[in-house]
């Protein structure tokens, strides 16, 4: 009886890197996304994808919730190289606010992406992984740091608060409206991100009494 021939490791592929490795596993899970949806996907369909055994995908992922979550941030790497121009505009703040806004549209419009920020049956720890801020400063940290810090420096941003305690606030308004956005995510930004990050203007003067000539 002949035996059927063996299917080749990685589709006769080998990948150079572990991090080779991730993104081709990353690729056939959102291969699986479009074929089968993104609530059917098991870690044995990734591995088929990808021309693995299932236990390849557990030497780069932890369970499928770990897979889902790195989709997530592949995309949104994605989706915040599509709007980091707007960080170079000026003023520095109303390009912020375009580029935050911008990015929550572009959100919006991935199947993958909607349903991950949407996932409530799949598990917590699905949103948990994706609404980390170790993993939202590989995305926006990475590019926001330096045009915020120009910013400071050209009087556009307030410089009373310590950069990295600055940018992790700001990380947290990207993670709340990306995750549960606004009617209107422009105009709430503009109205409360713009404010906090400007500069802190003299305070007023109280009216009185203009003291007596002697």
């Amino acid at each position: 009886m002949r035996q059927r021939p063996r299917a080749k490791r990685w589709h006769g592929q080998i990948p150079a890197t572990p991090a080779d490795a991730r993104v081709r596993l990353l690729e056939a899970a959102m291969a699986c996304f479009a074929r089968i949806g993104v609530a059917r996907t098991t870690v044995e369909d990734i591995a088929v994808a990808a021309g693995v055994h299932r236990t390849t995908v557990y030497e780069y992922f932890a369970n499928r919730d770990a897979v889902l979550a790195a989709v997530f941030l592949h995309e949104a790497k994605g989706i915040m190289a599509e709007v980091a121009h707007h960080l170079r505009e000026t003023p520095f703040l109303q390009g912020l606010v375009t580029a935050i806004s911008a990015g929550v549209a572009l959100t919006r419009r991935s199947p993958n992406v909607e349903f991950l920020l949407g996932i409530e049956s799949q598990g917590q720890a699905v949103r948990t992984a994706i609404t980390s801020m170790a993993g939202w400063s590989q995305v926006v940290g990475a590019r926001l740091a330096e045009p915020i810090s120009a910013a400071i420096k050209r009087g556009e941003v307030r410089d009373d608060v310590p950069l990295q305690d600055l940018l992790a606030w700001v990380l947290r308004v990207a993670v709340s409206v990306t995750a549960e956005p606004t009617e209107n995510v422009e105009q709430t930004l503009s109205w409360f991100l713009i404010p906090a990050l400007s500069p802190p203007t003299a305070p007023a003067r109280k009216a009185g009494p203009e003291p007596l000539a002697r």
